[in-house]
Order: structure tokens, then C-alpha cells, then sequence
């Protein structure tokens, strides 16, 4: 970095000297990753979540079962990709340590592609949401960053087992915070982050996605009129679902309306001043949720919907020979 003595500041004085200073970007320590943002995997033979890894030669694998009788509770807090009181909302079903030297010949010490089966994991429930989580500790990175002698795999399962029964019992203790790092913070050092080879640098490196098998795509909107409009489509073929269920709910988790789906994939709901907070839409053991909160609503700050709202009467415009007369023109 090099900041020429030139430079001067609003008040007009300059520095001293130059300033130069070398750093180092230290890009490639050991992490994982989730690729992708989405939430819903289409049902086929495998639920594939895609992931990256550097520096590591495994990592934990947790999966957290959001029941579909609480997903009503859960969406009062969270979005579908949200992962906020799982303490209350879920229970751990599977945690295992996966090694990536053992899915093939890879340099670990830069960005690979790896993927997770989740039918492999767990028996993935429909309506349920499942809440997976990576995160490593100093026995799973490569010796070169630990600066420790590699611990047996054998050692690591066993101590998997271990892990399993402790934390599932967190699930019966009650509370709202639930941590799935594998370093507590009783010896964390904030000088100590950034060094592979100290505790303090695996304290909290988790990477969580949640993942709803669905072929239910869903669309919500809802204008000035008090009406409402769900569109459902099958994710994969991309037709109009007809013949769907959706069930709008308010905030109290209380059933507004519920309306079928036509040939178009569309039900309509007049609201008549209820105010719906989520839905769900269910056809045959199929789920699909969506919060149509006013806060969950798409962002429209990149396009120009300015203009009034018209109170009575009409309005319209002249195209005369001068050009275009506007209400109120002479």
C-alpha cells in the first residue's frame, strides 16, 4: 500500500513523508462455503447441496430437522433461509465428520467443488425444512495451516459419536441460542483469529443452508386492491400446478383463507382487511411455504413506479397536433 505525501486533507495539510506498507491477503486458510443462495431442491433420486472447501481435509457435517408443525412458529422469525431459535423449532438428526481426501484426488489447499447427498445423511421428510451446517475444527485441517500432527480418522468418528448424543441433548435443555461450532469461547484471542495454527481461529467458521424438498415454486402478489394472487408451478416441468391447496395464515399462526388452484396455477384471496403473514400451499404430501409480509416483499428500488393513485374519475391523454395535452392544460 503506498499513499504519496502529495495527498493532502481537507484542511489542506499534507503528510510528512510517504507511507508504504506491505500486506499480506491471507486467501487461503482453511474454510468452506455453500454454493448458491436458494432454499427449495427439486424431489429426485438425490437432494444434491453443492459446497467448496480449502485447507481442510474433512468436515462436520450437522443436519437439523425443522418440523413441518412448527413451520409456521419458525417463519414468525425467520425467512426459509434463515436459521434463528432452531432450539425451539428443530432437533439434530445426523452429525458426522465426511473426509474429502476420500471423494477423490484433490489439491486441498486451494477451492474444490464437493456436493452432499442429503438421502444419504437422513430419510428427507417432505413439509419438513432441514437446517444443514459445515464447520471444522483443528483436527480436520491440513497439517501445513494446523501446525499439529494429523489425528487418526478413527479417532475423529469416535469422538463423532460422542458429539451426537451431547448435542442432541442441548435439544432438551430449552433456551434460544444453539451453537454448532466445533471451539468454544472460553479461550478465544482476538489477536489470534486470522493463525490457522491457534484454537482461536476455528471459533465460529460454520457455514449453515436450509434445504426444503419441493417441486412446488410459489408467487405471491398483492397491489392496492385488497386482493391477492398465489401462483403455483412445478419446479421442474415449469407448468401451472392446478388443484393446489394454499392456506394463507396471519401472524398468529391463525388460517385467514384457503383457496384451490386453477388451470393457470392462480388463487385469489380477497383479503377484506385481514393481512395474511405467510402461506402455505400443499398438494398430495408436497409442501411449500412463503412469507408474504410486508418486509418480505421484492425490492422495487430499481424501478420507476412513481405516479399517483387515481381517487375518481378518469384520466387520460390528447395527442394533438402540437404534441400531447395533459389534464389541466389549456
Amino acid at each position: 500500500v503506498f499513499v504519496s505525501r502529495s495527498l493532502r486533507a481537507n484542511d489542506g495539510l499534507s503528510l510528512s513523508e510517504d507511507f508504504e506498507k506491505t500486506i499480506t491477503l491471507l486467501e487461503n486458510l482453511p474454510n468452506v462455503r455453500f454454493l448458491g443462495e436458494g432454499t427449495i431442491i427439486p424431489q429426485s433420486e438425490q437432494l444434491i447441496v453443492p459446497f467448496q472447501a480449502i485447507g481442510l481435509r474433512g468436515v462436520v457435517v450437522r443436519v437439523i430437522k425443522i418440523f413441518e408443525q412448527n413451520i409456521g412458529s419458525f417463519l414468525q422469525s425467520n425467512q426459509l433461509e434463515n436459521g434463528y431459535d432452531l432450539l425451539r423449532f428443530g432437533r439434530l438428526v445426523s452429525r458426522q465428520t465426511i473426509f474429502l481426501d476420500e471423494l477423490g484426488s484433490y489439491d486441498l489447499t486451494r477451492w474444490n467443488t464437493f456436493a452432499l447427498d442429503l438421502n444419504k445423511l437422513i430419510k428427507p421428510e417432505l413439509g419438513a425444512i432441514y437446517r444443514i451446517e459445515l464447520s471444522f475444527g483443528k483436527e480436520l485441517a491440513c497439517p501445513q495451516y494446523s501446525g499439529v500432527e494429523e489425528f487418526s480418522k478413527d479417532e475423529i468418528r469416535a469422538n463423532d459419536r460422542l458429539k451426537l448424543a451431547e448435542e442432541m441433548s442441548r435439544f432438551d435443555e430449552g433456551g434460544y441460542y444453539y451453537y454448532s461450532g466445533e471451539s468454544g469461547w472460553e479461550n478465544y484471542n482476538y489477536q489470534e483469529r486470522m493463525d490457522p495454527s491457534k484454537d482461536s481461529y476455528y471459533i465460529n467458521k460454520v457455514a449453515g443452508k436450509n434445504v426444503l424438498a419441493s417441486d412446488l415454486g410459489i408467487m405471491a402478489t398483492f397491489g392496492t386492491t385488497g386482493k391477492m394472487d398465489v401462483l403455483v408451478h412445478n419446479l421442474i416441468s415449469t407448468f401451472p400446478e392446478s388443484g393446489v391447496k394454499v392456506t394463507l395464515y396471519n401472524y398468529q399462526n391463525l388460517p385467514i383463507k384457503s383457496a384451490t388452484t386453477d388451470g393457470e396455477g392462480r388463487a385469489t384471496f380477497a383479503l377484506e382487511g385481514e393481512t395474511p403473514y405467510y402461506l402455505i400451499a400443499s398438494s398430495g404430501k408436497q409442501r411449500g411455504y412463503l412469507r408474504v409480509d410486508a418486509s418480505s416483499s421484492l425490492s422495487m428500488s430499481s424501478f420507476d413506479v412513481s405516479g399517483e393513485a387515481l381517487q375518481k374519475g378518469l384520466k387520460g391523454f390528447i395527442y394533438g397536433d402540437r404534441g400531447v395535452w395533459r389534464p389541466g392544460d389549456t
